[in-house]
């Protein structure tokens, strides 16, 4: 441990250092941001198909079966989205 003490950084090299981890964070909050927008949007887009096909339903259009499988499928999309997007804002 007393190597570790006898290492030096120029505050010119620190101030670089910091400016570099600075610009990394602000990149990874940007890309985080734009991931959780893309993904409220795809939440968005299924929310609107389970609503269409829910309409299909009353008006004869789509058997339940199919009704059925397409609500889980849409539920559980919508379900592991939110999973992510809940992942990214705390992480």
């Amino acid at each position: 441990m007393k190597w570790f003490s006898s290492i030096s950084i120029k505050p010119e090299i620190a101030q670089l250092y910091l400016a570099v981890m600075d610009d990394i964070f602000k990149s990874n909050e940007g890309d985080r941001y734009s991931e959780i927008m893309r993904l409220k949007a795809d939440f968005d887009k299924r929310m609107t198909m389970m609503d269409k096909a829910a309409e299909k339903l009353v008006n004869d259009e789509l058997d339940k079966y199919a009704y059925k499988r397409l609500k889980e499928n849409l539920t559980r999309e919508c379900n592991e989205i939110r999973l992510r997007i809940d992942q990214l804002k705390t992480g």
